[in-house]
């Protein structure tokens, strides 16, 4: 398998460094609920690639607490989310990753909590006209 491709598989239960590598707007098949899946990429101890996910909810429930976890990673509006992507990738960020029961009944391994380790305001892009 070439190095640069992930693996199909989930990444075992643990804790994990990983980079934000994208985010897109999801909808759940079964609420019709919106949300905000973060994809993750991780390098094991062996040297493969994983990625891992999280979805944030966008429904009045969970709103509040989407709102915290965004602003962790520079989101401070969610008219912010209307963006290509909707999340900036490239915060480094310190995962748990644990077994849960996903929506179909079945066990998979997901992200349940991270903590970012980078500034993802600094990691902003200059505009060319300012650039030295």
């Amino acid at each position: 398998m070439n190095d640069t491709r992930f693996e199909s598989a989930d990444a075992c239960p643990g804790t994990y460094l990983g980079t934000l590598a994208m985010s897109r707007i999801a909808r759940s098949v079964r609420t019709g609920n919106v949300g905000i899946t973060l994809y993750w990429d991780i390098l094991l101890d062996s040297g493969r690639k994983r990625r891992v996910w999280r979805t944030l909810w966008l429904s009045p429930k969970a709103i509040s607490r989407t709102k915290g976890e965004l602003a962790r990673l520079g989101v401070r509006r969610l008219a912010d989310l209307d963006n290509d992507p909707p999340v900036p990738p490239g915060a480094a960020c310190r995962l748990v990753v644990a077994n849960v029961q996903g929506g179909d009944g079945c066990p998979e391994c997901r992200v349940v909590s991270w903590q970012v380790l980078s500034d993802v305001a600094a990691r902003q892009e200059v505009p060319t006209d300012e650039r030295g």
